[in-house]
């Protein structure tokens, strides 16, 4: 990813919010060494302060957002501490998922921390047949799933996903091996299946509610956007 390929979504003099795409991080860290950061990105572009204010996975891509000024930085990282924030993602899974439900197994750090309350509102939103043989079954069956976490605990979406039984594709931490490399052998990649399409969350200044949508159209690791993937739906 490069400068100019940055899409930014929302914009005033005191927050900025951008697309981010999967495979790369959203600030510099240990685990970016060598890497350019989105943050790395918005300096080389221009822009003298931006701070993220949380966090997004790595392979996913969606909507960050950037304090432009220091005195932001804490009101903003707040909103989201206090779980203010209502954050709506979209999920491709194994398997069926039937009807709507809410998750709350409870999550831990996977750092040696005890596990804490978790919950995450799922609802399907369509469901598809593969004309593809995995294991025993003659057809891949997958669902597109609207996740809304309540809560903000590490990979909660993808473990609660994987806890129903319903693993998100192309997760190689938590998901279906045999799925994800089905998926490999169809596409020549699978990049995880998660992407964030909305944030709504209060201006820090002004008072009003925001909501920012990145539609999953402009998602580029979305597999029901490719049309090779689509040519083998049967349903």
């Amino acid at each position: 990813m490069i400068a100019n390929d940055l899409r930014i979504l929302y914009q005033d003099e005191q927050i900025l919010l951008v697309h981010k795409m999967p495979k790369i991080h959203v600030h510099p860290s240990r685990l970016s060494i060598g890497e350019v950061s989105l943050q790395d990105l918005l300096h080389q572009t221009g822009y003298d302060f931006a701070q993220c204010v949380h966090r997004l996975d790595r392979p996913s891509s969606g909507p960050v957002i950037f304090a432009l000024r220091p005195e932001l930085v804490a009101p903003l990282t707040l909103q989201f501490e206090q779980n203010l924030v209502r954050k709506t993602y979209l999920a491709l899974v194994r398997g069926w998922l039937e009807k709507k439900t809410v998750a709350e197994s409870p999550i831990d750090d996977q750092l040696g921390g005890l596990a804490k309350a978790a919950i995450t509102h799922l609802e399907p939103t369509s469901r598809f047949l593969i004309d593809r043989e995995i294991g025993l079954w003659k057809h891949m069956r997958l669902s597109q799933v609207r996740a809304q976490p309540q809560t903000g605990r590490r990979h909660q979406i993808r473990r609660h996903l994987k806890r129903m039984g319903h693993p998100i594709i192309g997760d190689f931490a938590h998901g279906d091996r045999h799925y994800n490399h089905s998926m490999m052998e169809l596409l020549g990649a699978c990049r995880l299946q998660l992407a964030c399409v909305e944030l709504a969350f209060i201006h820090p200044t002004t008072g009003a509610q925001i909501d920012v949508y990145d539609p999953i159209e402009h998602h580029e690791a979305w597999i029901l956007n490719n049309p090779s993937f689509r040519k083998l739906m049967l349903s």
